[in-house]
């Protein structure tokens, strides 16, 4: 059995300063430093990041599927700006896996502003297409998220913004009817119980100006809580934007945190979500951009969407 996954993000930097980092071993040192709950290693067993170069990634006990996998550089395109790693040795090839390959591509957007996409490609065998559940392009998500945090850094940027898209089988009209009111919330709530503690509203009936009061678990985020404003909904547009009032990230050095959610028509039957975090950081606390991931407005979009189509169906 065939598949095919994939996702992108939105990067204010260069596409050239983004592929110094993807179209060499830097790549592999920003991955290993930033998911280091995750991976335990990374060696270089051939190769200077040229295509035929093979690495081994080496896992935390009990961290993925598998303790660790061989890949190799297959392409290494600096004109198109076009990286393909094969698994070739352990991990996805033990579990039922014929061809496992992730393509990471830099697309140019302007002088200053790109898009990085990242694709897995995979053939796994009949037999074992239950174990098809093992393919997430989370993973690719996190690792697009560190590197564009590298490069601002990097590059002594001081603000930034990423952003994700889910594509949901509903009209525009029905899924802006839960994202335009407190209805988001709720599901946030509900389906986020291991990250989230509550959501309190402190002042607004959903509204222009109102403000939430977001409380995490201990341990699970980086701070307990932030409070958040409603700053602008537009039923027209559908289009949202929540700006972090108190706390939160604002306790760690950014000067704004800024999340707009985005409806958009594809079709009369559905259209695409999407979330942008824009933020500004001291220069004294760059290191903690780290903390900006697109990941958690993914899982947020997910969730409406099947809570969405649940309703609907």
């Amino acid at each position: 059995m065939l598949g095919t996954v994939s996702d992108e993000i939105e990067v204010n930097a260069p596409a050239s300063a983004l592929w110094e980092v993807y179209g060499t071993l830097e790549i592999a040192a920003v991955v290993e430093k930033g998911l280091a709950a995750l991976v335990q290693k990374i060696e270089v067993l051939e190769g200077d990041g040229s295509a035929g170069t093979l690495l081994n990634i080496v896992f935390q006990p009990g961290g993925f599927a598998f303790p660790s996998y061989k890949e190799k550089y297959t392409k290494v395109d600096n004109e198109k700006r076009v990286k393909e790693a094969e698994v070739v040795e352990g991990g996805y090839l033990e579990i039922g896996f014929n061809k496992y390959l992730v393509r990471f591509e830099v697309i140019e957007k302007d002088e200053e502003n790109s898009i990085t996409r990242a694709t897995i490609e995979y053939d796994i065998k009949e037999e074992l297409v239950d174990n098809a559940s093992f393919v997430s392009i989370d993973p690719l998500v996190g690792i697009m998220n560190l590197v564009a945090n590298h490069v601002l850094v990097k590059k002594g940027k001081m603000f930034g913004t990423i952003s994700g898209e889910v594509e949901v089988n509903a009209p525009a009209s029905v899924v802006w009817e839960v994202y335009s009111s407190l209805q988001l919330a709720a599901i946030v709530e509900k389906g986020l119980t291991d990250v989230v503690e509550k959501i309190e509203v402190v002042e607004g009936d959903g509204s222009v100006g109102t403000v939430l009061k977001l409380l995490f678990r201990p341990g699970v985020a980086a701070f307990p809580y932030y409070k958040e404003k409603f700053m602008m909904i537009d039923h027209e547009k559908r289009v949202k934007d929540v700006m972090v009032v108190e706390g939160g990230y604002l306790d760690v050095g950014f000067e704004r945190y800024l999340i707009r959610l985005e409806i958009i028509d594809k079709d009369e039957k559905s259209c695409i979500t999407k979330s942008t975090i824009e933020y500004d950081i001291k220069e004294d606390y760059a290191a903690n951009a780290s903390l900006v991931s697109i990941d958690p407005l993914m899982v947020v979009m997910n969730l409406a969407a099947i809570h969405i189509l649940a309703k609907t169906n």
